[in-house]
């Protein structure tokens, strides 16, 4: 059965699907690659947007956020006493509130936020932030689950305690998350850029809040108000003090890129013992090790294929650095801080090797261009046969 045309958060999936078509567009147009899988990710998403393009359908905004399941399993009185208790310190998605700051300024932020996110973020993210909104079923990576406090892909510390910056968030709103469905808002204002942030971090709060006060009432079978403000407490302190938990990569011992510190890398990429082909493999495709265990939202996938050129977190030196030596939250991707932390160059060489991994599908396609042109240089190759050999194949 088709969804409700009147369905607004249905409608609003229909955006999601368009950048995520337009996110495979992308990657046949630019890399190449495995375009047969890529087109058929994209058929129920064109058809989709077919269907609903053009509709201008009626808020139904959810009267409550929804649930975590820790929360779902606790007895009737204990559902009532922490979705009180977070409707009270987080509001609901028509009124919502930032946890601890009730200021004119935040409340502000709140509402443009609020409705950014019900018109961008929702068709993914879904309102409760938990990465099921109605066009999650055709995403892959799946939409993340702001929930947890966990984000991967960001410039602080290692551990899965450590949240994000809010420039972090900045960035990937304005950026986007290459090779994922993640598109890039840059079109955004300043200032809906900054309350979209703020909104998020609200959602965010209220998730972590709901796990500590169910973990609580299951604990305890009661909710004081004390241990509700204390566990408030816990929630913003891991949100203070953001310059402290920045990972500022040491820019000092930073190596060139050439090809002596490129092998450098490389030797240590291929160590067995320490290295990262246990995992991503000796081609950096991903193949060491098949899937290397969950995330921690319980999905798997297998090691990263570093030669795509396709880095969620961004491909600059200092990102790769920096998922070198803190690992990537909520994920099995470890940090090398016990390993190389004492060794700034070494990932600083690894990191170098990692960006030289990263171009070989744009290096594969140069050589099969240079490769063409001397077959029809030496005459055996005519104009028509290249054309065909530019073609992606069909499998069908």
């Amino acid at each position: 059965m088709l969804p409700d045309r009147n369905d607004r958060a249905t409608w609003l999936g229909c955006k999601a699907l368009w950048h995520e078509a337009s996110h495979i567009s992308m990657r046949l147009n630019i890399l190449r690659i495995e375009p047969r899988r890529d087109i058929l990710r994209a058929l129920p998403l064109f058809g989709l947007l077919f269907f609903f393009g053009g509709c201008a359908p009626e808020e139904t905004r959810p009267a409550e956020f929804v649930s975590t399941e820790l929360v779902v399993n606790l007895p009737a009185e204990g559902q009532t006493a922490v979705m009180a208790a977070l409707e009270e310190h987080c509001g609901t998605p028509s009124n919502p509130k930032f946890l601890g700051d009730d200021s004119a300024e935040t409340k502000a932020a709140m509402d443009m936020g609020r409705k950014i996110y019900e018109s961008r973020c929702v068709p993914c993210h879904g309102y409760s932030g938990d990465g099921a909104g109605p066009a999650a079923e055709y995403l892959w990576p799946p939409p993340r689950d702001y929930r947890k406090g966990i984000f991967k892909f960001t410039s602080t510390n290692h551990g899965n305690g450590v949240p994000p910056t809010r420039d972090d968030l900045r960035r990937i709103i304005t950026e986007g998350a290459p090779g994922t469905a993640m598109p890039s808002f840059r079109l955004l204002k300043d200032e809906e850029i900054d309350a979209l942030v703020t909104y998020v971090i609200a959602l965010t709060h209220r998730g972590e809040l709901e796990i500590l006060l169910a973990q609580d009432y299951e604990a305890d079978e009661e909710l004081l108000p004390e241990r509700v403000q204390d566990e408030i407490n816990y929630v913003l302190d891991g949100w203070a003090n953001e310059e402290q938990r920045i990972l500022r990569p040491a820019w000092e011992a930073m190596t060139e890129y050439n090809e002596a510190n490129i092998l450098k890398g490389r030797e240590f990429f291929l160590n067995q013992t320490d290295g990262c082909v246990k995992c991503h493999g000796a081609d950096g495709k991903g193949s060491g090790a098949g899937d290397v265990g969950e995330d921690i939202w319980g999905y798997e996938y297998p090691a990263a294929d570093l030669t795509t050129g396709q880095f969620h977190g961004g491909g600059k030196p200092e990102d790769i650095y920096r998922r070198i030596y803190a690992g990537i939250k909520g994920s099995p991707m470890p940090t090398f801080v016990n390993t190389l932390g004492d060794n700034p160059e070494a990932i600083w060489n690894l990191a170098h090797y990692v960006r030289y991994l990263a171009d070989q599908a744009r290096r594969d396609v140069a050589a099969q261009q240079l490769e063409r042109q001397a077959q029809q240089a030496a005459g055996l190759l005519n104009e028509d046969d290249a054309s065909e050999e530019d073609a992606p194949a069909d499998d069908g």
